[in-house]
């Protein structure tokens, strides 16, 4: 059973920047450690305040989980920059660039963070609000770029689907499995992984080659 929170302090007034300091010190945390790992102690130490004054801010460790979540998400980019690329260059260019983009999201801080929570032991509800609300518009919003590019000739789909998640899993790699087996921080993909990825991808999903009559 969990502690009651201390009472805080009445009659102080709060300083304006703390409560983005203890936020920004969560997310640190969070991110490394997930949810059950951290102390409130901890935070506290390192935002250079009192667990006293941390609970004033956000009244409990769980408030605090999800006001340091809820902002971090607000940072992610729009799903939609995601696939932006030179309409003008060759496809595996575009590629390239997206896949790019994909590791620089995956490597963030707030998809760190958006993983942990993801592991843990969290409400169904939450749990699917956290799906919706991240993961699920840029899985949507390579589908639908990978189906425009298909519509084209640039490659061949059989599941519009499936391709786009073959696609992230292809980028994310070894480094996804060691972040999932050893419980570290993801960190940014190597470049020749990145090519290789890409190279994969083009090679299973290469368009069928018009037949010349003999």
């Amino acid at each position: 059973m969990q502690p009651n929170p201390p009472k805080p302090s009445r009659g102080r007034k709060k300083p304006p920047h703390l409560e983005r300091q203890i936020l920004q010190v969560a997310q640190l945390f969070f991110a490394k450690r997930g949810f059950d790992d951290v102390a409130m102690d901890d935070i506290a130490r390192e935002a250079n305040t009192s667990k006293t004054t941390i609970y004033a801010y956000f009244g409990s460790k769980q408030k605090l989980f999800k006001a340091a979540l809820d902002d971090l998400l607000g940072q992610l980019p729009p799903a939609a920059t995601l696939t932006e690329s030179g309409a003008e260059a060759p496809f595996p260019e575009q590629l390239m660039v997206v896949a790019n983009r994909i590791d620089q999201l995956l490597s963030s801080m707030s998809f760190d963070l958006v993983r942990r929570t993801l592991a843990s032991d969290i409400t169904a509800p939450m749990r699917d609000r956290i799906w919706k609300s991240t993961v699920l518009p840029y899985l949507d919003a390579i589908h639908d770029w990978l189906v425009a590019q298909a519509s084209g000739g640039a490659l061949k789909l059989k599941d519009p689907r499936s391709s786009a998640s073959l696609f992230i899993a292809l980028i994310a790699g070894g480094k996804a499995l060691h972040s999932q087996l050893g419980g570290s921080s993801f960190g940014f993909i190597e470049e020749d992984h990145i090519h290789q990825a890409v190279e994969l991808f083009l090679d299973a999903h290469a368009p069928a080659r018009p037949q010349h009559a003999g």
